[in-house]
């Protein structure tokens, strides 16, 4: 099957075409040659000795130098080095939850030259250690050799049989892949091994000044020519086709940032070699109108399902080297690729729209409904059959909508929510939206824009698992927020500590004016002249008892609430541990609070009320 491409696309892939420095003067052959062997002699000296300094290491110090460089390859995986001795549970380095299948690694720092049975033995334990206290994804073995080709048939063997248990096993990451990476980064190389002499930068500043006829490059000199290498790149790339402009970005070590790198106007491709992205900007529309580029690409039977499919609709597909048989582009920086069979794999997808689409969904079974004003959409792919659409990520309810062009096909929902940390006004008409999803419903869309009915959908019943204890909990929130004009984030369980549980039961009581259950409550009576001989007498049986307050406040999830005025009434209690109680009065100085326990007969009237309501009267 063959494709020829005519619409802009924007298309990534790997290049093993390499970027010379081209000299600005030319140099004597002989001395450019002789100092450039003289150097790669000396870089593969300083190799040798450094892959001999790891194999010195301890067990503990092979094991600390290879966190720092995993955690440097992988600064965004969070790399623990857990407490505890070496080989712990067969886990001397992980990343991501023990409890969860993480990627672990193994580090082995032993004191011969060649594995032997005894090291074999301890690898497999520790593998199957790791495999039975975590059940990592992927185990990584860190040596301080190099494998011998026997060792080698013996660990593919090892890999094999965990395979079949669903487990990877990684090629050992060895002294030499070590040595490779420290290479690159100085800091740790230098902290492990101080004295070793080995600049990577020194052979490469050496490499340069000979090509371009210098016994040095000082920090200026290598700044200019790599501003004029890469301008005169630049200027070969619009050589080849005009009709675009082209960037180059260095990552350095740490590589590019991005990729494939977000949309960008008139972007049309790029491509990247693990240290530096290239992008190709279109310059002459008129000129690509006229003669568009695009890419030709011959599939196996395979590959030629997945790209009807990609055609169908717009779903991303990615194609193995295997499943490409030929390749052809007048794509800028894809034009220049050369196909090597079984060198090239290739990922395609739709571009996603970012223009906002608004629309109101009406949820309903029976004399039941929820409403959804304004539900931003973004369409995520489009095809010839369907496109997709789907709500944005800060949304509590996530809705993602398959829509066919084919109004006789059905249309696919997909449901996700992200309640905690979202505003509870919001969340409590999510929740009305999802108490009807559970329970099956009919959806109608409109959109906003058109102002006008797009489609009705009827929804099977979904298995979300919210319970009726947790709507319940969402619309008292969405009272209180509602009642005293406050906005506060959804909290992310329904175990509330203590404060905050008392603080939402009483709000809740004023937000409902709904009496409250209480089997204890003590307020603080100050003692005065007025009642110090009183209150025994009066508190001796059951009291009545009332709390005014003009300027209430309270807390609930960090979110100060003003209440205004409020009264709290007890029309039947007792005094707790009477006795006692009135003891403590009685020793009481004038002027001091005595806290008085009380047990309500009958539940708690937590209500707001009037300021008028609370000033004497006449006043």
């Amino acid at each position: 099957m063959r494709f020829q491409s005519r619409a802009k696309s924007r298309l990534s892939g790997e290049s093993d075409s390499e970027l010379h420095i081209i000299p600005l003067r030319k140099p004597r052959e002989a001395q450019r040659r002789a100092i450039i062997e003289g150097s790669v002699a000396e870089a593969k000296s300083s190799v040798d000795s450094l892959v001999r300094r790891i194999k010195d290491l301890d067990q503990i110090t092979f094991q600390q130098l290879c966190f720092h460089v995993m955690s440097e390859r992988f600064p965004f995986a969070k790399v623990r080095y857990p407490e505890g001795a070496a080989g712990d549970e067969g886990v001397d380095l992980f990343q991501g939850d023990l409890t969860q299948g993480p990627t672990v690694w193994q580090c082995k720092a032993f004191t011969v030259t060649i594995l032997g049975d005894s090291q074999k033995r301890q690898i497999k334990e520790s593998l199957r250690d790791a495999v039975k206290n975590v059940q990592p994804k992927l185990w990584i073995l860190c040596l301080n050799l190099n494998l011998d080709t026997k060792a080698a048939r013996w660990f593919k063997r090892l890999q094999e049989s965990y395979a079949n248990q669903g487990i990877t096993v990684a090629d050992p990451f060895d002294a030499m892949e070590l040595a490779r990476e420290l290479m690159f980064r100085r800091t740790i190389r230098n902290h492990f091994f101080p004295n070793l002499m080995l600049d990577v930068q020194e052979l490469r500043s050496l490499v340069k000044a000979a090509a371009s006829g210098m016994d040095s490059i000082e920090d200026a000199d290598l700044e200019k020519l790599a501003t004029d290498n890469v301008e005169e790149y630049l200027d070969r790339l619009r050589e080849r086709d005009p009709r675009f402009t082209y960037e180059v970005t260095f990552g350095g070590e740490r590589g590019p940032s991005v990729f494939p790198p977000p949309h960008e106007p008139h972007l049309v491709s790029s491509m990247t070699d693990g240290r530096k992205i290239i992008k190709a900007y279109a310059r002459d529309h008129e000129a690509l109108r006229q003669d568009p580029v695009g890419s030709l690409f011959q599939f196996n039977e395979t590959g030629e399902q997945k790209f009807l499919d990609f055609i169908r609709t717009g779903k991303e597909q990615i194609w193995a080297p295997e499943e490409i048989r030929a390749f052809k582009s007048t794509v800028p920086l894809l034009s220049q690729m050369k196909l090597v069979p079984g060198s090239l794999a290739m990922s395609v997808r739709s571009m996603p729209d970012d223009r906002i689409i608004p629309l109101k969904l009406l949820f309903s079974k029976g004399d039941s409904q929820a409403t959804l004003d304004y539900v931003e959409f973004r369409k995520t792919r489009s095809g010839a059959e369907e496109v997709e659409i789907t709500t944005a990520s800060t949304q509590p309810l996530g809705i993602t909508l398959v829509l066919p062009l084919n109004t006789a096909s059905e249309v696919t929902a997909t449901i996700s929510t992200n309640l905690p940390g979202q505003n509870i006004r919001e969340v409590a008409k999510a929740c009305g939206a999802l108490k009807l999803l559970q329970a099956g419903c009919t959806l109608e869309l409109t959109s906003l824009k058109l102002n006008g009915h797009l489609c009705t959908l009827s929804v099977d019943p979904l298995p979300l698992s919210f319970k009726p204890g947790f709507f319940r909990f969402v619309e008292d929130l969405a009272s209180i927020a509602t009642r005293f004009n406050v906005n506060f984030p959804m909290p992310a369980t329904l175990k509330l500590p203590r404060d905050e549980e008392k603080a939402f039961m009483i709000l809740r009581a004023l937000a409902l004016n709904e009496p409250l259950e209480i089997s204890r409550f003590t307020p603080t009576l100050i003692k005065s002249p007025e009642n110090a001989t009183v209150v025994a007498q009066q508190f001796c049986d059951e009291i009545v008892f009332r709390l005014e307050h003009q300027n209430s406040t309270a807390t609930l999830f960090g979110t100060p609430i003003r209440l205004g005025p409020t009264r709290i009434q007890i029309d039947r209690a007792k005094v707790i541990q009477f006795s006692a109680t009135m003891k403590k009065f009685i020793k009481a100085k004038m002027g001091t609070g005595v806290p008085i326990p009380l047990r309500p007969l009958v539940p708690v009237r937590f209500e707001l009320v009037d300021r008028a309501a609370l000033l004497p009267p006449n006043s």
